[in-house]
């Protein structure tokens, strides 16, 4: 899912499918802002999540509003939710800066360097929930960023037994297209 609050707050309710009183009862989720500085206010206490900034939020976390610091440059949140078995804390999750630690009540991601020039798969993979990082019942979330040149972000072409894989792609000029190829490795 996703999150744009342009001039107002924009709240996450429930659904009727889900048959809980707040949308987080049963559920966690991690939220990664790929637009201008936004302020995500979880159950009263304020998030200040930036561009290429993330969050993890337990189960448990009653309410969840999304604002923007710009309303002319709104932040764009990108959501995933899971169903959850047990509340784990919330988490701000930034990309690490070379030779400092994280400031307090933060957590550094964690960067994989992976593929070639060549390739043309040259990447960092940004692990911002995964358990070097922090705790989740069964999400995990992360961001790819392509270097310059490279065109493909999964190979070798690989397939997932126990859990799914979502892309959502940004940052593509107008002139450039995103094809997936998909099937078994052999194929």
């Amino acid at each position: 899912g996703g999150a744009m609050p342009v001039k107002e707050t924009l709240s996450l309710g429930t659904l009727k499918e889900l048959a809980t009183g707040y949308f987080l009862e049963r559920r966690e989720m991690g939220v990664i802002n790929i637009g201008g500085a936004g302020v995500i206010t979880l159950d009263g206490k304020k998030y200040d999540i930036g561009f290429k900034e993330g969050i993890y939020i337990g189960m448990g976390t009653k309410q969840v509003e999304f604002t923007s610091a710009d309303p002319k440059n709104p932040a764009k949140f990108y959501i995933n939710s899971s169903p959850a078995h047990k509340a784990y804390p919330t988490v701000k999750i930034v990309k690490p800066v070379d030779g400092k630690p994280s400031p307090e009540g933060v957590k550094y991601c964690v960067q994989r360097h992976l593929g070639t020039e060549a390739g043309m798969n040259k990447r960092t993979i940004n692990q911002f929930i995964i358990g070097d990082v922090c705790e989740s019942c069964q999400l995990a979330m992360g961001m790819t960023e392509l270097a310059e040149g490279s065109g493909w972000n999964t190979l070798p072409s690989h397939t997932h037994e126990r859990r799914m894989e979502v892309y959502m792609y940004f940052e593509l000029p107008e002139t450039e297209a995103v094809i997936h190829l998909m099937g078994t490795p052999q194929e």
